[in-house]
């Protein structure tokens, strides 16, 4: 179980490295007054990341990557996540939409 423990501190130290310099501002820097407003994330796109995250975590948990045979984990876990991302950001790109 510590190898699923060491995946997990592995992804929260990635996140907080990608994620906090977006968080908290640097000190003595005003944003820009042209900057384009970001655009807050829908129910959807939270549920799908939520979804995905302990889908992953899930496939991991049961499948054991570290001990077993890791490309059957990328098949089954990370294949399906991937192809489902891929699928949406495609469908977002046609208009109407």
């Amino acid at each position: 179980m510590s190898g699923f423990q060491e995946l997990l501190v592995i992804v929260l130290i990635i996140v907080a490295i990608v994620f906090m310099p977006r968080i908290v501002p640097r000190r003595g820097e005003r944003p820009a007054p042209g900057g384009r407003p970001r655009k807050a994330l829908s129910g959807r796109m939270r549920l799908g990341i939520a979804f995905s995250v302990f889908y992953i975590g899930g496939m991991a948990a049961w499948l054991v990557p570290w001990q077993s045979d890791p490309l059957a984990f990328l098949w089954a876990g990370v294949g399906p996540v991937l192809a489902g991302w891929l699928i949406c950001w495609v469908a977002a790109g046609f208009p109407g939409r």
